[in-house]
């Protein structure tokens, strides 16, 4: 009898043909040159970082949990208590923070000059960049919500 993985081909490799090629194509989520800004938003758990090339990124922060054979214990906490106790390890080293690709902007030609988000709650961010470009971003849908030209 065949497994469901195997019929829905959640377990099978994806053929070469299949993988974009393309200069657009991107396989790394790291950033291509130096990160010169980093924001965040705690109300939606999102990481911003922008590089001296423009490009401005969007993180989601995740909790991580081991699994119990590979500590030892009978249940590893969920991700819900990780996030509740701080996000650091916990007593028996099991839980992590990290950080999950999101989005990816080719927001400004040069560095940014500046990266912020609203206060207090984070919604909204903004990026200027050295092309006298200032960019709105919802951070909540990770969208470009303006943009204005200096």
């Amino acid at each position: 009898m065949e497994s469901t993985s195997s019929k829905n081909g959640s377990n099978s490799a994806i053929p070469l043909q299949d993988i974009p090629t393309s200069e657009h194509y991107q396989v790394s989520y790291m950033h291509r040159s130096t990160v010169t800004n980093c924001c965040t938003s705690l109300r939606h758990g999102y990481v911003i970082t922008g590089s001296t090339d423009g490009v401005v990124k969007f993180w989601k922060r995740v909790s991580t949990t081991a699994t119990p054979a590979a500590k030892g214990g009978s249940a590893p906490p969920t991700a819900s208590a990780a996030a509740a106790g701080g996000g650091g390890p916990g007593a028996d080293g099991t839980n992590s923070r990290c950080l999950e690709f999101v989005k990816s902007y080719s927001s400004h030609v040069g560095p940014l000059l500046a990266l912020c988000t609203s206060q207090p709650n984070g919604d909204s961010a903004v990026s200027i960049g050295w092309d006298g470009i200032i960019k709105f971003y919802d951070v909540a849908t990770f969208d470009v919500s303006g943009m204005i030209r200096t």
